[in-house]
């Protein structure tokens, strides 16, 4: 093997070794982001009625469809007006699906209804880590941020 050769191999070989340590680094980097939660000072969380969107922090956003928007509403109103900060108080899924029953929205009973917010409740928690949601099968509400 030539001089010429010996480096050309020897530049190959540490190539081969980055390579190496950045799809390590890569694979290290995706399992902690799934399974490890960093807490956060302060959380702020909003639902913007017209684009349907939770908004936490003004930079993540979750959009909501249908149903499920509609249920997560309910939570951001206070006084029959439309507020974007979360209420404080607790909800009755029975409430929430006797109200549907008498406007004809869906869910609309107290089964359907619990079984929509724990849907909501799984999404917020796999794409954001944040137990948003105290679900209990005869009453909802917000954690404190």
């Amino acid at each position: 093997m030539t001089k010429q050769e010996k480096i050309e191999q020897d530049i190959e070989d540490i190539k081969n070794v980055l390579n190496s340590i950045n799809f390590n680094i890569r694979k290290i980097e995706n399992s902690l982001s799934r399974n490890t939660y960093i807490p956060k000072r302060s959380l702020r969380i909003e639902y913007s009625h017209n684009d349907r969107q939770l908004i936490f922090d003004r930079r993540y956003k979750m959009d909501f469809k249908n149903n499920e928007a509609h249920l997560l509403g309910l939570l951001f109103y206070k006084s029959g007006k439309k507020i974007s900060q979360p209420r404080s108080d607790e909800f009755s899924t029975a409430g929430i699906a006797k109200e549907n029953k008498r406007l004809s929205l869906k869910p609309d009973t107290q089964k359907t209804t619990y079984q929509a917010y724990k849907r909501i409740h799984e999404r917020i928690y796999k794409e954001t880590r944040i137990e948003m949601l105290n679900l209990s099968y005869s009453a909802i509400s917000l954690n404190r941020f």
